[in-house]
């Protein structure tokens, strides 16, 4: 067609410099098609943007801003008097670089770099496409008969590959991202039949406790079940039966916190004066304690040294008869 739109803002629509730079990409759109509204009849017209606001924009035909909405309703008028159609496709940034090469063309030496890169993207594309530049990104237009369905497969396969890599947590991918890294050093060092997944359970063993080898061994399932294939951990009675080993061999004993003692009730009472409603019920509740002989880690925080004295009694007992009930897993406890 020999033919392309370039635009300063300030310069050529100083009514547009002042909106945002995603508004400024979107009715960037608009105005190409305005000005080759002839050229897409009985076409589909594909948009390709790295802005994702342009292209919410453009596929959904309204924006909040007055000024665009005048333009897209323009753009949905030509498109009934011409029979085209309009949708946009993202594009990632670092894919899209021409724009960053031709959004200074009114500055020196640009004009001779954009028509190399011109000379070079149409014996790319040939003469199937046509391509329009602005100032702040590059569209290039494609007409097929069926280019709606292609153009609508290829957003979804992005959405699809946006939608699995959200499917962890970020801390959950960091750990399975942990697991894979160890998994793979094993696989590094022997070749993986099925049998060895109970070996690298071993591999596991010898470092970690029972309870993270299962955690380790979880990628391994993802693994496969990415794949396409069946999880080798589900039905394997030689990956069972060596877990279960290996929780009896090297299984951690319970380690139970010492209950509260007469010291510890003495270094309390120090703390506290008795001249205090509030400090004689935590003190009488102390003792009760000792003679359930209660844990310290139920009532006090490991790190903590110093009573809180400012508590308040309804947060430590729920009672009204005098008769004391603990409320609540810890006492209010400062440094």
């Amino acid at each position: 067609m020999g033919d392309w739109l370039y635009t300063v803002f300030k310069k050529d629509a100083p009514a547009f410099d002042r909106l945002h730079i995603n508004y400024k990409e979107g009715c960037a759109t608009v105005e190409g098609i305005r000005r080759w509204d002839h050229v897409f009849q009985d076409s589909v017209v594909i948009v390709h943007t790295d802005n994702s606001v342009a292209k919410a924009v453009i596929n959904k035909g309204r924006s909040r801003n007055r000024l665009i909405n005048r333009l897209l309703r323009k753009m949905f008028w030509l498109s009934v008097k011409f029979n085209f159609s309009v949708r946009a496709i993202h594009v990632p940034g670092q894919v899209n670089i021409i724009p960053d090469t031709i959004s200074r063309l009114h500055e020196p030496n640009k004009v001779e770099r954009l028509q190399a890169l011109l000379s070079q993207w149409s014996r790319c594309r040939g003469n199937r496409s046509m391509n329009f530049f602005y100032p702040y990104v590059t569209w290039c237009f494609d007409f097929f008969n069926a280019g709606v369905a292609q153009a609508l497969e290829a957003e979804l396969n992005s959405e699809v590959a946006m939608f699995r890599g959200c499917m962890f947590a970020m801390n959950t991918a960091k750990t399975y991202r942990t697991h894979l890294v160890t998994f793979l050093d094993f696989c590094n060092k022997l070749c993986i039949p099925e049998s060895t997944v109970a070996r690298y359970a071993a591999f596991l063993a010898r470092k970690l406790k029972p309870a993270s080898v299962r955690q380790y061994l979880n990628i391994v399932r993802i693994l496969h079940l990415e794949s396409g294939l069946d999880n080798p951990c589900k039905d394997s009675w030689l990956v069972k039966s060596t877990l279960k080993g290996i929780e009896r061999e090297k299984g951690c004993e319970i380690v139970r916190k010492t209950p509260i003692t007469p010291p510890l009730l003495m270094e309390i009472k120090s703390k506290l004066s008795l001249q205090t409603r509030n400090d004689c019920v935590f003190l009488g509740s102390m003792f009760v304690d000792v003679f359930w002989i209660v844990e310290k880690i139920k009532l006090v925080c490991k790190w903590c040294r110093v009573l809180w004295r400012e508590t308040a009694y309804e947060g430590l007992f729920s009672g009204r008869q005098g008769f004391p009930v603990p409320f609540g897993g810890c006492m209010l406890v400062k440094e």
